[in-house]
């Protein structure tokens, strides 16, 4: 199988603030917010703050293949533009 190596971000919005980003994670998210909140965030993959448009880009290590993994939007008004995934076997 194919294991995830790379996750590119981009954000439609130009807001910035420290209460919007991004992450990796093993597990659903259970609220909005930059804190843990009981998730397991994939290493490489760990939140980013909104800057601008991005794209904000995770160089992932660690990942399994035929394993999920869930992009984490701390924001409730995300507007993600593009989304690339990069796999390696």
């Amino acid at each position: 199988g194919y294991k995830l190596v790379k996750v590119k971000v981009t954000d439609a919005s130009s807001a910035v603030s420290d209460k919007r980003g991004f992450g990796i994670t093993t597990k659903i998210a259970k609220q909005s917010s930059t804190g843990n909140n009981g998730q397991e965030f994939v290493s490489g993959g760990e939140h980013q703050s909104v800057t601008g448009n991005g794209p904000y880009t995770f160089e992932l290590s660690g990942t399994q293949a035929n394993t999920m993994y869930y992009l984490r939007v701390a924001s409730q008004d995300a507007l993600i533009s593009e989304i690339e995934l990069t796999y390696e076997k």
